[in-house]
């Protein structure tokens, strides 16, 4: 049992590499660009899928950035400068998933961006955030979307995320989510109270080594 768990490991990440491939070179038929996956990505796309598949070896990881080691119980907040595959490794976790829905259903989540968050939240105000409560959540890019403004700004987001908070405390809810914006910064925007809830429930990986595929 302990070595088919292990073939079906190593099976997955070839995998995920694969579907990487896949979605990074989808719509570059003309050739202008040419893929490139350094040994960074390559091991930081490893972190990715060691951490869904819940192996241990994802606590001992270097990209992990917390004052503690990895923990596989807490999600996902990942920053790094823009194409180096942070939104591409959740694209390809959604691509594995419903491939293969019946041996991996737990790898699914629901998908949205910062930018549509808000923008939906200006149009209908907060009904529009309900779906964003329900079974575990990846957020793109965050930090990059505007103030709300529903009758009155806020910070959109600043809200989701308390509540994905208690979701994370009281039903163990996972929330992903990849960022240009650093700790630093993540706490500058939304505040000390809300930084200190995010190195509760997320692992912190930082990627600053990994070069842009977009070449």
């Amino acid at each position: 049992m302990e070595a088919y768990e292990k073939k079906k490991k190593i099976n997955i990440t070839e995998e995920f590499i694969r579907e990487a491939t896949n979605i990074i070179n989808y719509g570059r038929s003309n050739g202008s660009k040419k893929l490139i996956l350094d040994d960074f990505s390559k091991e930081y796309f490893k972190l990715v899928v060691d951490y869904f598949l819940n192996n241990p070896q994802f606590i001992h990881s270097r990209f992990i950035k917390n004052y503690d080691k990895g923990d596989l119980y807490k999600g996902l907040y990942i920053y790094g400068n823009c194409g180096i595959g942070k939104t591409l490794s959740f694209k390809t976790i959604n691509a594995i998933a419903q491939k293969n829905s019946l041996f991996y259903s737990r790898l699914w989540f629901h998908v949205s961006s910062a930018l549509d968050i808000v923008s939906y939240h200006n149009s209908e105000g907060d009904k529009s955030l309900l779906k964003l409560y329900n079974g575990n959540l990846y957020i793109d890019d965050l930090g990059s979307e505007d103030i709300g403004n529903y009758f009155g700004k806020k910070e959109v987001l600043t809200q989701v995320l308390e509540k994905r908070y208690r979701l994370f405390t009281e039903k163990g809810l996972r929330t992903y989510i990849t960022s240009n914006i650093n700790p630093v910064e993540f706490k500058e925007r939304y505040g000390v109270r809300l930084y200190d809830r995010m190195l509760e429930m997320f692992n912190v990986v930082k990627l600053d080594q990994i070069q842009s595929y977009r070449r």
